[in-house]
């Protein structure tokens, strides 16, 4: 633990998607912690109560004409069972 899976994960997936045009999903199987998916959710809940990153994120969203790629959570079992 603690060696940057979680960063390089989302940094790859952000640079492969904002930067490069890759669809990209994230599968957060890091069951039962979801990290990833508890930070997403973090996230949304300071851009609802904060007027400055709605607008930033309306900004984003205009700019990049795209939306946040998905993070969906599974268990590492039912991950490899698709």
């Amino acid at each position: 633990g603690g060696v940057g899976k979680t960063t390089f994960t989302v940094l790859a997936a952000s640079y492969l998607y904002y930067l490069k045009g890759y669809d990209a999903a994230v599968v957060d199987c890091d069951y039962p912690q979801h990290s990833i998916m508890k930070q997403k959710k973090r996230d949304m809940e300071v851009v609802k109560t904060t007027p400055v990153y709605q607008n930033l994120l309306v900004e984003q969203a205009g700019r990049l004409k795209k939306k946040a790629y998905p993070v969906i959570g599974s268990t590492p079992a039912d991950c490899m069972a698709h």
